[in-house]
């Protein structure tokens, strides 16, 4: 199978997303499929490709003034969509309803071949990124991605919480796969890596042998909630002086945060180490004694399983979607309110064999969320997503409508137009050309998919 993702986000970032995709693309090619991933970079004049295993194609993209530090891809329909032709991809699967994922649509109307999509994110937590919160209310992202996720063939959510909070929103008679993004658990197990690089690591940022280390690892975003915990940090070092939180990554709220801990005069305790590259994100995890998460905007939060198979206790803010990996006393402390913080970072470090058992605890509860389980749920996703596709198709004329391709480009250039209100100079052109593209696609009937009738022959 030729499989093209299109997503927002990708290494050298640092997130969920990224980690997902990377895992994911690595555990199809694996099992024999070619998988080919489109992301934005920086301004350039064409697509590129920057990486070959797997394929990682960047598109040009500009700075969205109103969404700040975010970069929204030109919309490079012409080129894509060769590159997708030349490489004859049966199913696009976007990871974003923005720029990608509209792109995304695109490509699959245009094709003629099914779009996936996963929902990795409650966009109603991130408005205020928009205009710091003015120009989308909460309300106009649930509708948003409730229209969204109306136009795609199959959905992928990660847990239970985001298909109901979907379904609440409007969507409406797509079929949906609750499948977790699993992850390579090895990289991040402790006797996997080198207690050299350990010590390398504490000795570069002054970590000494006595203190505790609290870690964080991820983007340093506002709905991460790390001013909460930041703020408990002189309530915690009342309880044990040798506290230390360390806060691994980079993002628009880095510098605010900087200035909180000098605020509270606790800066001598609070470490921004910045951002490393996701090869060394498992060995960084070996420098934490236990993980923290205060967020309540994860769909699903794989820094959570990390961490578990690190064999580090999570003190965590409570939320639907740890429900299934955390388990409060056992592996974790789970709070509600931020005055109970510092009572759960005492109880797991009060005695080294409370620790030691939430610890082993932590390893053995993430077993059951490997990266070849997540992977071969998402291929009998694809296969049933192709099956219906065609079978639906040879219901039909053995042309696609032409209403069906206007229709949903006239929906992406609606909000590729309005997307990008303060860029209008520079997008205007790119969508003038993909509108003619359209035009000309008028033209010429598209043909009926009869490639893949040997290859799914029987189907999942």
């Amino acid at each position: 199978m030729n499989i093209a993702i299109f997503t927002d986000t990708y290494f050298p970032d640092i997130n969920g997303i990224a980690s997902s995709i990377y895992t994911l693309s690595n555990r199809l090619i694996s099992k024999g499929h070619h998988v080919y991933i489109f992301s934005i970079s920086a301004p350039t004049r064409k697509t590129k490709l920057v990486h070959s295993n797997p394929p990682v194609y960047r598109i040009p993209s500009v700075s969205i003034f109103f969404v700040k530090p975010y970069r929204a891809a030109l919309p490079m329909y012409l080129d894509v969509l060769e590159i997708c032709k030349k490489f004859k991809i049966d199913i696009v699967h976007s990871q974003t309803e923005f720029s990608m994922g509209l792109m995304a649509m695109t490509i699959a109307t245009s094709l003629g071949i099914p779009l996936i999509h996963t929902y990795h994110t409650m966009l109603e937590d991130y408005t205020y990124y928009i205009g710091n919160g003015k120009m989308v209310t909460p309300n106009a992202a649930r509708r948003y991605s409730a229209i969204f996720v109306n136009r795609v063939q199959a959905l992928i959510v990660p847990t239970e919480k985001v298909k109901n909070s979907l379904t609440n929103w409007g969507a409406k008679g797509t079929p949906t796969y609750i499948i977790p993004s699993g992850i390579n658990l090895r990289p991040f197990m402790k006797e996997n890596n080198s207690e050299d690089f350990t010590r390398q690591i504490k000795k570069e940022f002054g970590i000494k042998d006595s203190d505790k280390v609290l870690l964080s690892i991820g983007r340093i975003a506002k709905e991460k909630s790390l001013d909460m915990a930041i703020r408990q940090m002189p309530e915690i070092l009342k309880i044990n002086p040798d506290i230390l939180f360390v806060i691994v990554g980079r993002g628009p709220a880095t510098e605010d945060l900087k200035a909180l801990t000098i605020e509270l005069n606790i800066q001598d305790r609070v470490i921004f180490p910045g951002s490393v590259s996701f090869d060394d994100v498992g060995k960084y995890y070996q420098i934490g004694d236990a993980f923290i998460s205060c967020s309540t905007t994860e769909t699903q939060g794989l820094t959570y399983y990390e961490a578990l198979a690190a064999g580090l206790p999570v003190i965590a803010r409570y939320d639907d979607c740890i429900a299934d990996v955390l388990e409060d006393t056992v592996n974790s402390r789970v709070f509600k309110d931020a005055k109970d913080l510092p009572l759960c970072v005492k109880e797991i470090f009060e005695n080294d064999e409370t620790r030691a058992r939430m610890s082993a605890k932590a390893v053995e509860s993430v077993k059951g969320f490997d990266d070849e389980v997540f992977a071969l749920r998402v291929e009998k996703a694809y296969y049933n997503t192709l099956n219906a596709f065609m079978t639906k198709r040879a219901q039909m004329d053995s042309h696609v409508p032409m209403h069906v391709v206007f229709k949903t480009q006239s929906f992406i250039n609606r909000t590729l137009t309005l997307s990008v209100n303060g860029t209008k100079k520079i997008f205007k052109p790119v969508i003038r050309k993909s509108r003619n593209l359209n035009r000309r696609l008028s033209k010429k009937r598209m043909e009926r998919i009869n490639r893949l009738t040997d290859l799914h022959d029987g189907g999942v």
